[in-house]
């Protein structure tokens, strides 16, 4: 063989070994990126469904109440009492502990929780270790009350 075609054969060698080199880390790159958005969108969809689950759920101990309603009540002042003597606020406080507690904390998962119309003043501020610097997934609510609007959060923590 001439010089010149040895060249272009050695030429052609280096070519497919870095299309084949690129070829893997292409693959690599695209099967890890599926999964971390998965992550992220299951974070979200369980943020947004817990707070509307949280809020749909009907208080047996409460005049049969919704979540909802109970919410509006005592950010309006006008707390019904339910059966086992507690405010409606403080109904909300301790059912949302229950939940949280029976759900988040057992799949060890880091959460804040928060109702507030005020944002230093909340109903209901529960948390399970999130810190500030650490990266969250959160899902607001709001509840149109006479006076403002009442907020309802859910920070998940990664």
């Amino acid at each position: 063989m001439k010089k010149g075609q040895m060249e272009i054969i050695g030429l052609a060698i280096v070519i497919i070994i870095i299309l084949i080199g690129l070829a893997i880390a292409v693959r690599f790159m695209t099967f890890k990126n599926p999964e971390n958005t998965r992550a992220g969108f299951v974070s979200a969809e369980l943020a947004s469904n817990t707070i509307n689950t949280f809020l749909e759920t009907t208080a047996e101990n409460c005049l049969k109440s919704k979540m909802k309603d109970l919410i509006q009540d005592c950010a309006e002042g006008t707390e019904r009492i339910c059966g086992n003597g507690q405010g409606a606020c403080a109904f909300v406080r301790s059912a949302a502990d229950e939940i949280f507690t029976k759900t988040f904390r057992k799949w060890k998962t880091n959460y804040k929780f928060l109702i507030y119309s005020d944002p230093n003043h909340p109903f209901v501020n529960l948390e399970s270790g999130c810190a500030a610097s650490q990266e969250k997934v959160s899902d607001t609510f709001f509840i149109p009350v006479t006076a403002a609007t009442v907020y309802v959060k859910l920070d998940i923590c990664k």
